[in-house]
């Protein structure tokens, strides 16, 4: 067991250490960016982004939402093989240590197929990434603007969305099963993933 001494609060160390069993758990699926210069490291996540099946109905292209991976894990990085949905863009999730809260927080960016058009308005992100109508809601229900936001990467210094983290602790201290450094990530991954389309099925 990897205890940590805070819970559900990290040092910058812990952090680290909770990547790293992250990696060893899904390393196929995730890339580690180390930036030497900051000397800071954050987890970086891809996933497509897919129109609807065409069996679907006559639905307009312009309302685009995401459809639920079969397998989520497998599908983070790479398409399913054999899927025959239309991919329409990516969606590139970051984990990036807060020391300011002291937890992780999710920073994404998506980017439409041509790769050269960054979507940074918060309601067409929520759109494209929030499927469910009754999560959309609770996200824009969040105190003072909602859940979602736009600031600078704190290590890329680029614009991202991110995921405010004021509720992690309490979410977290809600799980009903031991969490340590081994864990710890997978687990703030499937609470927070979910609510913007990263769902990890663990």
């Amino acid at each position: 067991m990897d205890e940590l001494g805070e819970f559900p609060f990290l040092t910058r160390t812990e952090f680290l250490r909770s990547i790293d069993h992250f990696e060893e758990q899904f390393g196929s699926i995730i890339e580690i960016r180390r930036d030497t210069c900051k000397q800071q490291q954050f987890l970086r996540i891809y996933k497509s982004l897919f129109l609807p099946d065409e069996s679907d109905g006559d639905e307009e292209i312009d309302e685009i939402d995401e459809v639920e991976d079969p397998d989520p894990i497998e599908a983070l990085a790479a398409d399913v093989p054999g899927d025959t949905r239309t991919a329409c863009g990516q969606v590139e999730y970051h984990v990036v240590y807060s020391a300011s809260w002291r937890v992780p927080v999710l920073y994404m960016r998506v980017l439409l197929s041509d790769q050269s058009q960054v979507v940074l308005d918060i309601e067409q992100v929520t759109k494209l990434l929030v499927a469910d109508q009754q999560m959309r809601g609770a996200i824009e229900a969040v105190e003072f603007g909602g859940a979602l936001g736009i600031q600078d990467h704190p290590v890329l210094n680029e614009p991202f969305v991110y995921l405010h983290p004021c509720h992690t602790a309490t979410l977290l201290r809600a799980v009903g099963v031991p969490i340590d450094a081994s864990n710890y990530m997978s687990a703030w991954l499937s609470l927070t993933g979910s609510a913007v389309g990263l769902t990890l099925k663990l």
